[in-house]
């Protein structure tokens, strides 16, 4: 579920549905990616285990994409989205 409502935040930037402050703000990725347990593991059929194989490797790759994007510097607010933050901080 974290991996979907990143994906969702993501595409409502780039339709410009949020700003980058929002997005840097609100669309953060949950750090909390823990192990499975491996004797439960072994219980679920082959199938299953590759899912969860995949499953993860396809949230790491999405944490290696927050990072990165993390680590650039934000873009300055364009004096819509200044003047929007300006009237909201009256209201």
């Amino acid at each position: 579920m974290h991996a979907m409502a990143w994906l969702l935040n993501q595409r409502s930037f780039f339709m410009g549905e949020v700003t980058e402050y929002q997005l840097r703000r609100h669309g953060k990725l949950s750090r909390d990616l823990r192990d499975p347990d491996p004797g439960n593991l072994a219980l679920l059929p082959r199938e299953t285990r590759d899912l969860v194989a995949e499953t993860e490797r396809f949230y790491r790759r999405l944490l290696r994409l927050d990072a990165d994007w993390r680590q650039a510097p934000p873009h300055p607010p364009s004096a819509l989205d200044a003047l929007r933050w300006r009237l909201q901080r009256r209201a």
